[in-house]
């Protein structure tokens, strides 16, 4: 009887969208990232205020520079509450600031207005997280990046591995708290990249959606808000790196929850700030994906778990790795499909995950976990009732071995007799499903010529898959 574990679907990733702060022109009652530190923008140079200005009201949010014509920042930036994509005349970039209503002394303002908005092809605006939330804001006229008020922020090398655990920092201009408005200030926190695909610290929630594309960080400490949307995520050790865009995070901007991001790493986001209008999308989950874990059951040390997957679109490949959930032990990671199980993982629980890859990204989907691994059955050997030989002639030792059910592979029997009675003589069948039952062994061997007259014992060897037993079994030899 088989067992099968299927796919964990993704879990839908619990986080509000932050379509920019809406707030009114001199809206001033409240400072920055929840938890986060005020400071100067020659701290984070690279960052600019981004304002989409409607009839009354705008939104506000933060970018970043990519070079001296160009903004990167969150798709939805651009989107007013309705779905309508703004024009570029209602966009403006502020630079060199360290506070957009009130700049300092050492700031270095300079405003630029939007001549053009490249929005990523595979965004779609529903108000709530998005993937492949970027656009690029094209400049009516070039930045000044002489000074350390206005600098540009370096974009990931192609194929950059995936930053998990990396230390990473976000400056922007969003709320202190989640009920009053954003001053103006910039404010700087830091946080810790989570696992791919994971958002938070506990394996029990499972990969989110689209995280070949999209990643998580948080802070025990602080939290992004409304204001933040379109800030760089970056690499605290220089060469400082942007490595995702703020694009969502808890409701109620709860301090140590994690934010979301658009993973800059991914080609599909990659090449498309670079300039591309058609990237390579990443592989999706669709609802005719499938994942399976299947084994013969019962699931215990010996036994082979297959791991499966179809359904995704275009030309993907598959690396599969099987990893202990209850010690998070890497057992295997490759192309094969199948993993046996060791004696040392008896009590582990086991899941499949599978990178999906294609020139857009990796994108990883899980299976839930098997039951905890038994330990491995016992095979016996029933008893050999006395054997008598003749000098020069055959004799047959029949061995029963008894073996529960749960043992894979080859089963074998060896009787070695003493060197002057007889050679070694082997036999072997194989048990592919692990079913349990009696197995029966006739051993035939001739016994020498010139064998003593003795009575004597013939060592039994067995073997049931990793299971193996050993016995004696008396022989007597006679002249004739």
């Amino acid at each position: 009887m088989s067992a099968v574990v299927q796919r964990r679907l993704a879990r839908a990733l619990a986080l509000a969208a932050l379509a920019g702060a809406v707030c009114s022109a001199g809206a001033s009652s409240a400072t920055r990232i929840v938890g986060g530190t005020a400071i100067q923008i020659q701290a984070a140079p690279w960052t600019v205020f981004v304002q989409q200005r409607l009839a009354a009201t705008g939104f506000l949010c933060t970018g970043s520079i990519v070079d001296s014509s160009h903004i990167l920042t969150a798709a939805h930036c651009v989107y007013d509450d309705s779905g309508n994509l703004a024009s570029a005349s209602q966009l403006t970039v502020k630079a060199g600031v360290s506070n957009f209503s009130a700049p300092s002394s050492t700031d270095v303002e300079q405003d630029r207005t939007v001549s053009a908005v490249r929005v990523h092809p595979g965004y779609h605006w529903t108000g709530n997280v998005e993937p492949d939330d970027v656009a690029v804001l094209t400049l009516s006229s070039p930045l000044d990046l002489s000074g350390p008020a206005a600098q540009t922020i370096a974009l990931p090398s192609p194929n950059a591995p995936f930053p998990a655990n990396a230390q990473v920092g976000v400056a922007g201009f969003g709320k202190q708290t989640p009920t009053a408005e954003a001053s103006g200030s910039l404010s700087w926190t830091t946080a810790t990249v989570d696992p791919q695909g994971s958002c938070s610290s506990s394996p029990a929630d499972g990969l989110i959606d689209n995280n070949g594309i999209a990643l998580c960080a948080g802070s025990p400490s602080s939290a992004v808000c409304n204001g933040d949307s379109g800030s760089g995520l970056v690499t605290t050790t220089d060469p400082k790196t942007l490595i995702g865009v703020t694009n969502g995070g808890a409701i109620g901007c709860t301090v140590g929850s994690h934010g979301s991001f658009t993973y800059t790493g991914a080609p599909e986001i990659l090449d498309f700030v670079q300039g591309n209008d058609q990237p390579p999308s990443a592989p999706r989950e669709t609802a005719a994906t499938t994942l399976e874990l299947e084994w013969n059951s019962p699931l215990v040390v010996g036994n082979t778990l297959s791991c499966s997957t179809g359904g995704w679109i275009g030309a993907v490949g598959f690396v599969f790795s099987f990893i202990d959930t209850t010690s998070g032990r890497l057992l295997q990671s490759s192309a094969r499909t199948s993993f046996l199980i060791p004696a040392a993982d008896v009590g582990a629980t086991i899941q499949c995950v599978v990178a999906a890859s294609s020139g857009g990204g990796t994108t990883l989907a899980e299976t839930t976990p098997t039951s905890a691994v038994g330990a491995l059955p016992k095979v016996t050997i029933g008893p050999i009732a006395v054997t008598r030989g003749v000098r020069g002639q055959a004799v047959t030792l029949r061995v029963v071995l008894e073996s529960p059910a749960g043992l894979y592979g080859k089963f074998g029997v060896c009787a070695i007799p003493p060197r002057p009675v007889a050679p070694k003589i082997c036999s072997s069948q194989r048990n592919s499903r692990g079913n349990g039952g009696t197995y029966v062994f006739d051993l035939t061997f001739r016994i020498r010529p010139t064998s003593p007259l003795v009575a004597t014992h013939v060592e039994i060897d067995a073997v049931a898959g990793l299971a193996a037993a050993t016995t004696r079994a008396s022989l007597q030899i006679a002249l004739s």
